[in-house]
C-alpha cells in the first residue's frame, strides 16, 4: 500500500535519522519544550527511539525507557526524581533508565506536521463580570505563563478540578491513549502529576501517568504475532510500535505513557469564564458537562 506506515527502532549510529527526529520534535512541540539532537542520540543509546516511516521517509517518533512501575507511582527516596518529566527522563537524555525495569515508560509521541504551526493572536476574551474568576480566566485563556508563575490559589483550584477533567473524556491526548489500537487495548489513567513539567503551558504543568493493559503471555503473543492490522494514523502506529518493543523485552510487564492533559488550560479557562458570567457555548455533550461543573462550594480560593 502506498500509504502504509511501518515502525522500526532508530539506532544511535543513524545520525541523519536522529537529526531529522529532533527537527520534527522541535517543530511540533515548540518553545519551552524543545530537545537537543544530543538528547535524541542519548535516547537511542540508553532507551528505545522508535520511528514511524512511510514512502516519504520518517514521519514521527516515540521514545521509551525502562523504569519501574512502583517507582513511577510512588516516587520517593532514590526514585523521587520520577515525579517530574525532567527527572524521570534525565532531562530528555534517558540517562535515568533502569535496565531490566518492569515498565517501558513512553514519552514524546511526535507526528510530523503537515505544515509548520502558524502563530495566531489570542481570541478576544468573552464579556465577564469583574472579579477574581474573570482575572484568572484571562490569565488562562490569553496568557502564556508557566504553571509555576501562576497564582498558587489558581493552581490549587486546578488541582481540585483535575479529577473531573480526567473523567470528562475531553482531552485529545488522553483520549488518544484511551483508544484501542488494533491488538493493543486502550490505556487508563493511573495518576495526575502536578508540576510534572511546569514549562508545558497548555497542560498547566501537569503530567498524567497512564497504563496500557499488562503484558500477560497472551497479550505479549498477540502483539508479536503477524497481523494484517494497518494503523492509519502516525501516532497510533508509534504507540503500537512501542508496545511491540515492550512485548519483545521479557522483563517488561507494563507500558506507561508519561502523558499530558494537553487542553487542560483552555478548558479550565472556559470553565472559570463561564462561572464569571461569560457565554461559552459547548460543542458537544461532554463539554457541556464539564463547563457546567460546580466549583468547590467553600470558594476559599477567592479569599485573597
Amino acid at each position: 500500500m502506498s500509504n502504509a506506515i511501518w515502525c522500526r527502532p532508530i539506532l544511535a549510529r543513524e545520525s541523519n535519522l536522529v537529526s531529522e527526529a529532533t527537527t520534527i520534535n522541535n517543530e511540533v512541540w515548540g518553545a519551552g519544550l524543545e530537545s537537543l539532537e544530543s538528547d535524541f542520540q542519548s535516547r537511542a543509546e540508553h532507551g528505545f527511539l522508535t520511528g514511524a516511516f512511510g514512502p516519504e521517509g520518517l514521519l514521527g517518533t516515540i521514545s521509551g525507557l525502562e523504569l519501574t512501575r512502583a517507582g513511577l507511582l510512588k516516587p520517593e527516596g532514590d526514585l523521587s526524581h520520577l515525579a517530574t518529566w525532567e527527572g524521570a527522563t534525565g532531562q530528555g537524555t534517558f540517562a535515568t533508565a533502569i535496565p531490566g525495569g518492569d515498565t517501558l515508560c513512553c514519552v514524546a509521541v511526535t507526528s510530523k506536521a503537515a505544515s509548520k504551526p502558524v502563530a495566531r493572536p489570542p481570541r478576544p476574551l468573552p464579556k465577564m463580570k469583574d472579579g477574581q474568576l474573570a482575572d484568572w480566566a484571562g490569565l488562562l485563556l490569553q496568557g502564556k505563563d508557566r504553571a509555576d508563575e501562576l497564582p498558587a490559589a489558581l493552581m490549587d483550584l486546578a488541582d481540585k478540578i483535575m479529577p473531573a477533567y480526567l473523567q470528562s473524556n475531553l482531552d485529545p491526548v488522553l483520549r488518544f491513549h484511551a483508544r484501542d489500537k488494533g491488538p493493543l487495548p486502550g490505556a487508563h489513567v493511573l495518576v495526575p502529576l502536578r508540576n510534572g513539567r511546569p514549562s508545558d503551558v497548555g497542560s498547566l504543568g501537569y503530567n498524567v501517568l497512564m497504563q496500557y493493559p499488562e503484558l500477560t503471555p497472551e497479550a505479549r503473543a498477540g502483539l508479536l504475532a503477524p497481523s494484517d492490522y494497518a494503523p492509519k494514523a502516525i501516532g497510533e502506529a508509534l504507540v503500537l510500535g512501542a508496545a511491540r518493543v515492550a512485548a519483545s523485552l521479557t522483563n517488561v510487564r507494563f507500558v506507561v505513557p508519561y502523558s499530558r492533559p494537553a487542553a487542560y488550560r483552555r478548558y479550565l479557562g472556559q470553565l472559570l469564564a463561564r462561572e464569571a458570567g461569560a457565554d461559552i457555548p459547548a460543542r458537544r455533550p461532554e463539554e457541556e458537562t464539564f463547563l457546567s461543573l460546580a466549583l468547590p462550594l467553600d470558594r476559599s480560593y477567592l479569599t485573597l
